[in-house]
């Protein structure tokens, strides 16, 4: 009796070293040679396996072996519930043998390819929760030739522990694959990528972000954002004269509630460097704040170009004007002249034309002066609180004329239960102005429609004012485009009608300014719908 106990005793033991030597190692394939070589040490056993389970095929493998000639057996594949490996997988129980060979569920063709002889076996479910794994398998029982009760509620219980110790290897090892895809894409990168976490430390960075913010082989790890761009100037994106203060400032956007943020980080010395970034918020299941990925890049020459193209258009739109003022100074002359009737027939068609195409030229220098004047620092916004039902009656009345000539405008309900915004109502009014006259000019049906709502988006502080049309629609290659400067769909689309193809640009120039984006949703044949974001004036408190 003294002998069992010890026995029993001796067995515990093995069984808790055992469970200290799983939780050695994460490495999947030392982890499952680890795993067999206890397996024998816990029942005595001459030989193990263990048998994973593929669930996609549904097919057990034999991954390791130790004793014997096991190796050879990881040719062979069982289906669930053939052998008795299978049958273990497959009703979940664990199965304790005598004479293996007297169950006609034994898997025979293993001891075949083996050369290995099968006496007395125990085969137990390597379970996780509810979900088989894989099955193990302890083969002779060295000392008394057979297991016993007690050989299988250790050998069960080892099971437990190694299921779980693979599955973590497991899920370490996807995770490593995954990492290193993650870190192979990072590194080739064009663009900067930072990591930060939730404190504003510093936890990756690829080369080209060492690059863009000369960090070197500066250790930078665990530091704060702030340090790192201390030499930069930060300036929001859509407000370029209000620039934050060095360095610091950083910590100021990335703490917004906005889940994305924009911002440029400039240097002057030793020579101008413009750096776009992008910084995007990681929460987690709680929508608690867990890090930042930032991707910035240089757009230095883009800036220097977007500055040269402004003060070329604005220069060249103001010696337009000299002439064009000499021309419609002396329209009234010969407008009088036509209709005192001194002129012939030819002459009187000349100074229509004249007329005509003068106001035409006049509309598009107003446009290019106004668009210049958008993209350079000079755009300052008026901002107030403001009736959004208001700005879209000013906004309609000023198109009256228009609206006159053939189309239906609805003004939907939506408009009066929205919450103030807070706008430079002259810009915005302007952006309403310009959507529904392009609704109107770019639709060539007989009843033109268009129809304005807005609603307040659920969780932001945002509004979404939304133009809809019966027009011809867009088609789906040319919605990104409509938004660049000088683009117009081509004629035989829309029945092109004239102006310089600024118009969607200083809407999406005006909207992101206030903080808000701009989308259109369309279908050819179907109309379109534009929309845009406008912020809602906050509640105190």
């Amino acid at each position: 009796m003294q002998k069992d106990i010890k026995t029993k005793s001796e067995k515990l033991e093995l069984l808790l070293d055992a469970n200290k030597v799983l939780t050695s190692t994460l490495d999947l394939d030392r982890l499952l040679k680890v795993i067999m070589g206890q397996a024998k040490r816990v029942v005595n056993a001459e030989a193990s396996s263990l048998m994973l389970l593929d669930e996609a095929k549904k097919e057990l493998f034999f991954d390791v072996t130790v004793g014997g000639k096991g190796e050879k057996l990881r040719q062979i594949r069982l289906k669930l519930g053939e052998g008795i490996g299978g049958w273990v997988a497959k009703e979940g129980k664990p199965l304790m043998i005598t004479d293996a060979r007297k169950d006609p569920r034994f898997f025979v063709k293993a001891d075949e390819v083996t050369k290995f002889r099968t006496k007395s076996l125990l085969c137990v479910p390597l379970r996780i929760k509810e979900r088989i794994i894989g099955v193990m398998e302890a083969i002779n029982e060295v000392g008394r030739g057979y297991f016993v009760d007690e050989d299988r509620k250790i050998f069960e219980a080892f099971a437990s522990q190694a299921a779980i110790a693979i599955e973590n290897a497991r899920l370490f090892q996807n995770l490593k694959r995954e990492k290193e895809k993650i870190e192979v894409v990072f590194s080739g990168m064009g663009d900067g990528a930072v990591v930060i976490d939730a404190k504003l430390n510093l936890v990756m960075l690829n080369s080209s972000a060492k690059n863009f913010l000369d960090i070197g082989s500066k250790d930078y790890l665990g530091k704060n954002i702030s340090r790192i761009v201390r030499q930069f100037k930060v300036f929001s994106r859509w407000e370029p004269k209000k620039v934050a203060a060095p360095g610091s400032s950083l910590t100021e956007f990335l703490t917004k509630e906005d889940k994305v943020t924009t911002f440029d980080l400039t240097r002057k010395r030793p020579k101008t460097f413009v750096l776009s970034g992008i910084a995007t918020r990681i929460v987690d299941e709680k929508n608690r704040v867990v890090g930042y990925v930032m991707i910035i890049r240089d757009v230095t020459s883009e800036r220097k170009e977007e500055y040269l193209k402004a003060s070329f258009i604005s220069s060249l739109s103001h010696k337009l004007k000299t002439p064009l003022t000499c021309i419609s100074g002396y329209m009234p002359l010969l407008r009088e002249k036509e209709r005192l009737s001194k002129l012939d027939k030819v002459g009187k068609n000349a100074v229509r034309i004249i007329d005509s195409q003068g106001k035409r030229l006049s509309r598009l220098i107003n446009e290019l002066l106004g668009f210049s004047l958008l993209k350079s620092e000079a755009l300052e916004l008026a901002r107030g609180k403001e009736s959004l039902k208001s700005i879209v009656e000013m906004s309609l009345k000023k198109l009256a004329l228009k609206i006159r000539r053939g189309a239906k405008i609805v003004v939907g309900n939506s408009i009066d239960k929205v919450p103030p915004v807070l706008v430079d109502r002259a810009k915005v009014q302007e952006v309403i102005q310009n959507l529904v006259e392009n609704a109107i000019k770019f639709n060539d049906k007989k009843e033109k429609r268009v129809e304005i709502s807005a609603r307040l988006l659920k969780g932001e502080k945002f509004i979404r004012v939304e133009i809809k049309d019966n027009g011809p629609g867009i088609p789906s290659e040319e919605r990104e485009k409509i938004f660049s400067k000088f683009y117009q769909i081509e004629e035989t689309f829309t029945g092109q009608v004239e102006g310089a193809g600024l118009g969607l640009a200083v809407m999406k120039q005006v909207v992101e300014a206030h903080g808000g984006r701009v989308g259109v949703e369309s279908r050819p044949g179907r109309g379109s719908k534009f929309f845009f974001t406008l912020p809602k004036v906050l509640d105190k408190g």
